[in-house]
């Protein structure tokens, strides 16, 4: 019995759909730049929030954020640490890695922890 338990779980644990890949710096960068990303804010589960992150005039792994939060515009940072997206608001930062989850859905993972209970969700225009 402890053998086919054994069997299961590493067939469970080495197949690739149960198990997460992070972006990379790259992925980030093609992904997060100049669109729409919006969510739900994990601190009352109800206000909406949006931003759009733009890139850095040389290209590197930083830039400005125009975003809209409860209804209220803001500005903030953005840039690429240790694999992780982060953003700086001036009164507070945070950093998350990303894992894209399909076209459109990308599931943080706050310091690279544990993942987020809301996805963060990519607004496509058709």
């Amino acid at each position: 019995m402890k053998r086919i338990i054994s069997l299961v779980l590493i067939l469970i644990i080495s197949n690739p759909a149960y198990s997460q890949t992070f972006m990379t710096e790259e992925e980030m960068m093609a992904t997060m730049l100049n669109v729409t990303i919006s969510g739900i804010s994990i601190q009352d589960d109800e206000t909406r929030w949006s931003f759009i992150a733009h890139p850095h005039k040389k290209g590197k792994p930083k830039g400005r954020i125009d975003g809209i939060f409860g209804g209220e515009p803001y500005k903030s940072k953005w840039y690429i640490k240790k694999g992780m997206w982060c953003e700086n608001w001036g009164e507070g930062e945070a950093c998350w890695k990303l894992e894209m989850v399909d076209d459109a859905t990308i599931l943080p993972y706050r310091d690279g922890k544990g993942a987020l209970r809301n996805p963060w969700k990519i607004e496509i225009e058709s």
